[in-house]
């Protein structure tokens, strides 16, 4: 529109010089080159945005099924571990960078920080997960806790802590962009196991559960 005008002013103005007529013609090519430009950058957002790749957690709701090899004596300890896949609902691939979670035993969902704290990323090297593909290579986080899975079970059951997950996984899409997806968890937990009831759910502060 404002090369248009400039132009219709040029059109039904007095002559002009001719050094003068190439700079409002310049001028008036650089508006219509820049405007021309900003359409094209918000339509490709536009399909980046609806084409990305998102990953979204899928996790195991049983907290005591371990990855880890068994021990030199064929045993294999009883674990508060959290075990999740990633399933890509975007539309074009997702290349994982990194992986992080940490299941914890909090006293309530109050006491988390409202922003999270992460540890350090795991470094991830596999695949692209490809549009309605899931991982199919569990990533497993033990609790950093010394007690038996008794001591801690008992302290949940009875309703003294929460055993809670944080965690992430920071992805790049194909058209170069990075992307992370956060998930925090609380497990619900009956005062005896109830295969029925025994359950992760979606919670924490808002900053838990997002993605960019």
């Amino acid at each position: 529109m404002i090369a248009m005008s400039l132009l219709s002013a040029l059109i039904r103005g007095p002559c002009i010089e001719p050094a003068w007529l190439n700079v409002w013609l310049t001028a008036a090519y650089v508006l219509v080159s820049l405007g021309t430009l900003l359409a094209i950058f918000r339509q490709n957002r536009s399909i980046q945005k609806t084409e990305r790749a998102v990953l979204i957690p899928v996790w195991d709701n049983f907290v005591h099924l371990s990855h880890e090899p068994p021990t030199t004596d064929g045993s294999q300890r009883m674990h508060h571990t959290f075990n999740v896949d990633f399933r890509n609902c975007g539309k074009t691939p997702a290349f994982i960078r990194g992986i992080t979670a940490e299941i914890i035993l909090i006293p309530s969902i109050d006491s988390l920080p409202r922003r999270p704290r992460y540890g350090a990323l795991v470094e991830f090297a596999g695949d692209p997960v490809v549009p309605n593909a899931t991982t199919d290579y569990p990533f497993s986080s033990p609790i950093k806790d010394s007690r038996s899975f008794e001591e801690i079970e008992s302290e949940y059951r009875k309703g003294n802590g929460v055993l809670f997950v944080r965690g992430r996984v920071v992805y790049d899409d194909i058209f170069g962009m990075r992307h992370e997806t956060r998930y925090g968890l609380r497990y619900r937990a009956a005062p005896d196991f109830n295969h029925e009831y025994d359950c992760f759910v979606v919670d924490g502060p808002k900053a838990y559960n997002r993605y960019r």
